[in-house]
């Protein structure tokens, strides 16, 4: 059996550099992430639902889809239909009237981590295997 391609050189240099550009922006949706995971933690001793979550869970939401289009649009259809996923869970978090629990915050968290190795080394079977298992 041949060995898995594990190189980020597998793609063209064409493809690489728009992949490069979506590398790019996980960082950003991650500090976005973040401060809806804060106003989270900062509701867990009152029970209810932060104030603000509506309008950072919309905003995140809108970034995670903007990003699956990108994605899709270098034909990494998989992973638009990944930032879909996620940002109808998190609508459906959204309207949750208490603060996200432990794993839903753990879930939230883990995603970027996983779509970053795939996009790194996308032809690398194990980090396929990751993210479907993650799934």
């Amino acid at each position: 059996m041949p060995e898995p391609v594990t190189t980020p050189y597998a793609l063209s240099p064409q493809l690489r550099a728009l992949v490069e550009v979506l590398l790019a922006e996980i960082p950003l949706l991650e500090e976005s992430l973040a401060i809806i995971l804060a106003a989270e933690v900062a509701a867990a001793d009152t029970d209810a639902a932060p104030a603000e979550r509506y309008n950072l869970c919309e905003a995140y939401g809108d970034s995670l889809e903007r990003f699956g289009e990108a994605a899709a649009s270098i034909g990494f259809t998989g992973l638009q239909q990944l930032t879909l996923f996620l940002r109808e869970n998190i609508s459906l978090l959204t309207i949750q009237p208490r603060p996200f629990n432990n794993g839903e915050i753990d879930l939230l968290s883990a995603w970027s981590g996983y779509v970053y190795g795939y996009l790194t080394a996308p032809c690398d079977i194990a980090l396929c295997q990751d993210i479907t298992t993650w799934l």
